[in-house]
């Protein structure tokens, strides 16, 4: 059975203004590190540029999804894009 834990990338407000690199990795980090001791996916949300994909990479998340990525779309669009990135 294959586990997913969510992981939100902080990008906006929770009460305060996250604009520091070092605030998002510290928010980051601890559920990141508690899912993969665990042997579960973890998977970004939210992801909107390289920098932060490139940080939740170094981290050990792999999969994530947001406008980075692409901007949300029809499933007939989806599968026009996906067989043009990865055939």
């Amino acid at each position: 059975m294959l586990a997913v834990f969510l992981l939100y990338f902080v990008t906006g407000k929770i009460g305060l203004q996250l604009s520091s690199h070092a605030l998002q990795v510290t928010l980051i980090w601890p559920p990141t590190v508690i899912a993969l001791s665990f042997s579960l996916d973890v998977i970004a949300e939210g992801v909107e540029s390289h920098v932060q994909s490139t940080v939740l990479i170094d981290l050990g998340c792999h999969l994530g999804q947001g406008y980075y990525f692409s901007h949300p779309m029809p499933a007939d669009e989806f599968m026009m894009w996906f067989k043009k990135h990865h055939d």
